[in-house]
């Protein structure tokens, strides 16, 4: 039987990005978490709506999304501009610059949309006046679930340079959240001194039902409140790494999909992280099917049997 198909939205500025990986040639995209989660979710099957911040001189930069994505412009006096720097081969370190933009997202502008049509409602915030509390609020008002990639909301953009600071009003703001998605550097700055799993269960009680914390190469942790349990999701290994930006937005997009399906926590995880890899094989978006995460997941899972097989073998002996 075929399964329904899932309907997501996401909000976000659309960005123009330089990204500068070590020892590779630098490009420019299109970015921010409109444009990789929300094109991980429409290769995935997704039947995706994305909202945008832009200027209209740079429309250009759509050109670069699929022709299945719906898109829904929202027209301002400029683009966001970010800088993804990785200049160690360890990709889990980043540094990101970026330029001041005011581009918030008002109840005026989205006063007309019907938002009860979509299961999850992704608020891909890059800095903290994307989303004012006041648009917070108008958009709890509908049945969709709001998940927050809380990047954005920690962000201060100080001469140009991307920093992490406190997240203002954090308990107005997220009580409102369903999930929560956070990496290991966010985590350190939106709870200093803390350990995951206490972040985890803090962070539940202003609000969420579901946190995140994504670790890079270490794998990520799921925490589900309704049942007070955390969930080890293994990082899926690889060789061939070329970009990690919007990692997360793929993470994000895989787990949200599988959710509007499974309330298995650690098989949506475990998808999650395989489409976060298959993401970074490949400069730009991603550009892999839910067959070929399938597909990789399962031979994944064949070669870890193989390999428990032997150690058994080998106890025997």
């Amino acid at each position: 039987m075929k399964k329904p198909v899932s309907k997501i939205a996401i909000l976000g500025p659309l960005t123009k990005d330089r990204v500068v990986i070590h020892n590779r040639p630098e490009y420019i995209s299109a970015g921010g978490a409109v444009f990789y989660c929300g094109e991980a979710l429409v290769k995935l099957g997704v039947d995706t709506t994305i909202f945008i911040t832009i200027a209209e001189k740079d429309l250009w930069l759509t050109e670069q999304f699929s022709k299945k994505a719906v898109l829904k412009p929202i027209y301002k006096e400029e683009t966001a501009y970010f800088e993804n720097l990785y200049p160690r081969r360890n990709v889990d370190y980043r540094i990101q610059k970026a330029k001041l933009v005011y581009n918030p997202f008002l109840v005026k502008e989205l006063e007309k949309v019907n938002f009860n049509e979509y299961q999850y409602l992704i608020l891909g915030s890059l800095q903290n006046s994307d989303f004012p509390l006041e648009t917070i609020t108008f958009l709890a008002k509908f049945k969709t679930k709001l998940c927050f990639a809380i990047q954005g909301f920690l962000r201060r953009i100080e001469n140009e340079n991307v920093l992490l600071r406190e997240f203002e009003q954090k308990e107005s703001f997220l009580r409102h959240a369903h999930l929560v998605l956070m990496n290991e550097m966010e985590a350190q700055a939106f709870m200093p001194d803390t350990s995951f799993e206490d972040i985890c269960r803090k962070t539940a009680k202003l609000g969420p039902e579901e946190v995140i914390i994504t670790k890079g190469s270490k794998g990520s942790l799921i925490y589900l409140k309704k049942r007070d349990q955390f969930f080890s999701i293994p990082a899926f290994v690889t060789s061939n790494i070329k970009d990690a930006t919007g990692a997360g937005d793929n993470y994000l997009a895989g787990y949200l999909l599988k959710r509007t399906e499974t309330d298995n926590i650690q098989e949506a995880g475990e998808f999650a992280a395989m489409t976060a890899t298959l993401k970074l094989e490949r400069e730009g978006a991603f550009n892999k099917s839910r067959t070929e995460v399938e597909q990789r997941l399962k031979i994944h899972r064949l070669l870890k049997a193989e390999e428990l097989a032997k150690i058994k073998t080998l106890n025997i002996f």
